[in-house]
């Protein structure tokens, strides 16, 4: 897989780095965080694949690459507060809970005694 080892998609180093601008010296300044929420960012982010990170700008215009930068800054400010949200938690309301017991309830295997199972012989059945 040798071959293609020079292709990169060009958000991610972005992303990378604005993260770590932005998130360094914080309380959120560690490598889980930091993880989850370029995931997130990168997954709002179309790809755009280059051949050599270093000579991708030079082909991008002035505008293009201030758009990728719109588009960066607002992508990681969703994928830092979704994380932060999220371990904050708590994850689930009480009605997520409930509403979880509920299905937990109505797909739960029905217990068959010999009394209930239609398939197995009944004592009246032995005369």
């Amino acid at each position: 897989m040798a071959k293609f080892d020079s292709i990169n998609n060009y958000y991610e180093n972005l992303v990378f780095d604005r993260i770590d601008q932005i998130l360094a010296n914080s309380e959120y300044d560690n490598e889980d965080f930091y993880n989850d929420a370029a995931c997130i960012a990168l997954n709002q982010l179309p790809p755009h694949y280059v051949r050599h990170i270093v000579d991708a700008g030079f082909y991008l215009t002035q505008e293009e690459l201030e758009t990728m930068t719109r588009k960066i800054d607002a992508a990681v400010e969703v994928g830092i507060e979704k994380v932060r949200e999220f371990r904050a938690g708590p994850h689930r309301t009480e009605q997520d809970e409930a509403r979880i017991q509920e299905e937990i309830e109505a797909n739960k295997p029905k217990i068959i005694s010999a009394e209930n199972d239609p398939v197995a012989p009944s004592a009246s059945d032995d005369s």
